[in-house]
């Protein structure tokens, strides 16, 4: 099979999950609510940028230390602390992983199973996130589901 993202992107997610980088966590938590099949919210600048993503479990780490007192173990790096007390968007996001809608699905596969991510943007050539593709997406299309 060759497919390629723009084959099958926007199938399931339609609406991409894109928060801004001053977002409190408040509103980070209503986007996720209002689209309860989101697993990674996108940030953007005030230029409507990609300049980070967001995934759900960053923000179950976040609802586990700070409700719970839960850290997991080997998470006491800087930049976990960063992500376990962060207050906006920006203080807990992750550098962006990006795919475009030409880039081979089975190029997707190796970005999500590296960083561990179900959801990536599809962006243009300028960074603008114009979709999402979401794993089941991929493994719909893999298993000719439609």
């Amino acid at each position: 099979m060759s497919l390629k993202v723009k084959d099958v992107y926007n199938t399931i997610t339609i609406k991409a999950p894109i928060v801004k980088e001053e977002d409190d966590l408040n509103h980070l938590i209503e986007v996720l609510v209002e689209n309860p099949i989101t697993r990674t919210l996108y940030v953007t600048n005030k230029n409507g940028k990609l300049t980070g993503i967001i995934p759900v479990l960053y923000l179950l780490k976040i609802c586990g230390y700070s409700n719970y007192g839960i850290i997991q173990s080997g998470s006491l790096l800087a930049k976990n602390v960063a992500i376990l007390t962060g207050k906006r968007a920006k203080d807990i996001m992750l550098d962006p992983i990006t795919v475009t809608k030409e880039t081979p699905i089975s190029e997707a596969i190796k970005l999500m199973l590296q960083f561990e991510v179900q959801e990536i943007p599809v962006v243009d050539e300028k960074l603008n996130v114009i979709g999402d593709l979401n794993s089941i997406e991929i493994l719909a299309a893999n298993f000719g589901f439609k």
